[in-house]
């Protein structure tokens, strides 16, 4: 256990896990606020607001994430558009998986509407994660989170 958490390649994954993290608090920070202005103030189905406030979240994240969490040599091989396209794609999977999860949450065990809104954000963004650092994600990994994969 102790040799995976020491393996070459962590201390690189581990940081880029980090940007992301505060990349996605970010991005949660500006989903938490359009679903409550769309939503509370102005009246919008609870579904809508939700996918409203996390496609701009989605366009959000990509820039920052394509600019500072994902600087590698994957930025360089492949085109903004590509990896946009990639990323948006896997977070659609992520919002519909938000989205059902925010609804199973309120309607079926009458959770708040915030706290499972922060539920549904924790759990999407880990998925979203692995998802873009995967083979086919928008930033495959290449070599950096090697470390990071093997503690898991």
């Amino acid at each position: 256990m102790l040799s995976r958490l020491t393996a070459p390649g962590f201390h690189i994954g581990k940081c880029r896990y980090i940007k992301f993290l505060v990349v996605g608090f970010f991005g949660a920070c500006l989903d938490i606020s359009l679903f409550a202005l769309f939503h509370s103030t102005f009246g919008i189905h609870l579904s809508l607001s939700k996918v409203m406030a996390v496609s701009v979240s989605i366009l959000n994240n990509f820039w920052l994430n394509d600019r500072w969490t994902f600087t590698s040599g994957v930025v360089a091989r492949t085109s903004v558009a590509r990896r946009c396209l990639r990323f948006i794609c896997l977070c659609t999977c992520g919002m519909l998986l938000g989205v059902g999860l925010l609804g199973v949450q309120v309607w079926a065990f009458g959770v708040n509407v915030y706290v499972a809104n922060a539920i549904a954000i924790a759990v999407v963004s880990t998925f979203n994660f692995y998802m873009n650092t995967c083979s086919f994600g928008a930033w495959p990994d290449n070599g950096g989170d090697k470390g990071l994969r093997a503690a898991r």
